[in-house]
């Protein structure tokens, strides 16, 4: 289990330490750029990767304790979901899940990926 005091130990201790050391996963993450205590037990981490002022990555854990003050959510070490901004839209346009729970980058597979957006491309008629 990891162990997080809100806000800085959480930033500290996953900028640290990256939850799966694949190649679809970034291992610099920085800073995070939003991090949010769900009301249905999981605790939300966003980053902003390329410094344009949006989220284009995150991943979500599920919380184990919390301390009574607050100050210290304890999670799962690794994420349950990853969500990942493919096209620079300021949205999400993948999700992948890791089906077992334990980091591995063979149990991390995709789970929803948004439609391609064709109003945009042009279309051309015979």
């Amino acid at each position: 289990m990891a162990t997080w005091c809100v806000p800085m130990a959480l930033a500290l201790s996953l900028a640290a330490t990256p939850a799966v050391a694949c190649q679809t996963f970034p291992q610099d993450l920085g800073e995070p750029y939003h991090e949010e205590a769900l009301l249905n037990g999981l605790y939300l981490v966003e980053y902003d990767r390329d410094g344009d002022g949006r989220p284009d990555y995150a991943m979500l854990f599920q919380i184990v304790g919390t301390s009574w003050d607050g100050t210290v959510t304890t999670t799962l070490p690794h994420p349950l979901f990853y969500w990942v901004d493919t096209d620079k839209s300021g949205r999400y346009t993948k999700t992948l899940i890791d089906q077992v729970g334990q980091g591995r980058c063979q149990d991390i597979v995709p789970y929803w990926s948004r439609p391609l957006d064709h109003s945009q491309s042009s279309s051309h008629t015979p």
